[in-house]
């Protein structure tokens, strides 16, 4: 749990550029390579949408936050995980289910058992499960179906955080189904737990 949040907290506190990077639309661009789709570009309109999306309700970190753990799960992938979290445990890529014996996350092996390597920034990057991989793209439509809905009945401080909650499961989600790692795990179970409590 404390590497999970501290990845996220990392994330989101790791812009000290105002520079505006697109690590965000390179991977998603990367989805659409790998399955030959769309002349391997992400659609254009809609990335438009989402980035105007999240810079709504005054957020100014978020675009940056995504920017971030999508180039930090890159690193993660290219440094084989870790030897050493924070629980004084390895956490490789891929190694996270109950088959390899590791038994910190309580799961089976991916029942197709085929990975696929992906574009990835300067090298190719092995994802463990393609298509849950990509499949998390939902969740950022679930970002931007909040930025269209026009009748809240909440604070804007209320769906701002729902917003960026749906935005960093949409990342989070992709890191563990891309990683089978403790991390990936962690990330994708907590944002799912915060987008819970805050619906509550």
């Amino acid at each position: 749990m404390l590497q999970a949040t501290l990845f996220i907290i990392i994330s989101f506190v790791s812009f000290s550029s105002q520079q505006e990077t697109d690590e965000m639309k390179t991977m998603l661009d990367n989805m659409n390579v790998f399955y030959n789709e769309n002349q391997g570009k992400f659609n254009e309109s809609y990335y438009e949408k989402l980035v105007s999306c999240m810079g709504e309700y005054d957020d100014k970190i978020l675009l940056n936050a995504q920017n971030n753990a999508w180039m930090n799960m890159y690193q993660y992938y290219l440094s084989n995980g870790t030897a050493k979290d924070a629980m004084n445990l390895t956490d490789h890529w891929g190694r996270c289910i109950d088959y390899y014996g590791e038994g910190r996350c309580n799961i089976t092996a991916y029942m197709r058992n085929k990975t696929a390597m992906f574009p990835g920034f300067d090298d190719k990057m092995e994802i463990m499960e393609p298509c849950n991989y990509v499949s998390n793209v939902a969740y950022y439509h679930a970002t931007t179906r909040i930025c269209d809905y026009p009748n809240w009945s909440i604070e804007n401080e209320q769906i701002k955080a729902q917003k960026r909650g749906f935005a960093t499961l949409a990342m989070g989600s992709s890191f563990w189904h891309g990683s089978r790692t403790f991390a990936g795990s962690e990330f994708d179970d907590s944002m799912i737990a915060v987008i819970s409590y805050l619906a509550h």
